[in-house]
């Protein structure tokens, strides 16, 4: 299992230092992820030789980072981690944040994207460039995103989530038959992740202009994703 409670950096000449939660919120200014690593590998450097990409592991030894198996992301330059990669092999984007747009989760990062909705809503209203059916889903883009963010916020219960997750699922199917769209499959089937058990997300991807659902734990590696609807 993966744990970043505490991270360890192991450098060839043999110096080793561990990174734990308080530590983590002194340099990187909060608990980090193995998706948020991707950001500092980059920065990493032995303390003792001053040499960078050193091989990183988690609090229970697994490897996340290799310095002779590097692979950069299409998206941001950062490297992707080896949990990623095997999550997702020949993957070339370090989380789906990069890969399908997908929105971070932090209060801070939650508030600047805040910010970017309104701009985003404000210029496609003055531009009116996509198709009414493309408008009316893309407006809600972040529906599930809010309801995965306020369960683990405890303001909301799993059933309450799960009725979202009905109703926001049934209105998609319901708006796509409109334009000669169906449901190819039943989504109460995988309101859990069925690799992971985790929370399932409803997820729009601005590349294909369309929703698939994947795993709330995108953050964390677990790569589960699938469409069940035909536009």
């Amino acid at each position: 299992m993966l744990d970043c409670s505490i991270i360890e950096i192991g450098c060839e000449c043999g110096h080793n230092q561990k990174i734990d939660r308080d530590f983590q919120k002194k340099i990187f200014g909060g608990e980090v992820k193995i998706s948020d690593l991707t950001n500092f590998y980059k920065k990493f450097k032995c303390t003792k030789c001053d040499k960078k990409n050193p091989d990183v592991f988690d609090s229970n030894k697994n490897q996340l980072f290799d310095k002779s198996n590097l692979i950069e992301c299409e998206t941001c330059k950062g490297f992707i981690s080896i949990p990623r990669q095997k999550a997702k092999e020949g993957t070339t984007f370090c989380t789906p944040m990069c890969e399908f747009g997908l929105p971070p989760s932090t209060p801070e990062e939650r508030a600047l994207e805040q910010k970017k909705r309104n701009e985003f809503v404000q210029k496609n209203n003055a531009l009116g460039r996509y198709h009414d059916l493309q408008r009316r889903l893309e407006s809600k883009m972040y529906t599930m995103v809010d309801a995965i963010n306020e369960f683990k916020e405890k303001t909301i219960s799993k059933s309450e989530y799960e009725i979202k997750f009905k109703r926001f699922t049934w209105w998609i199917k319901t708006e796509i038959e409109k334009e000669g769209g169906k449901l190819i499959d039943n989504p109460t089937r995988y309101i859990d992740c069925p690799d992971c058990g985790h929370l399932t997300l409803v997820i729009w991807s601005p590349k294909n202009q369309r929703y698939f659902l994947g795993c709330s734990e995108f953050h964390n590696g677990c790569a589960w994703a699938k469409s069940i609807w035909k536009y």
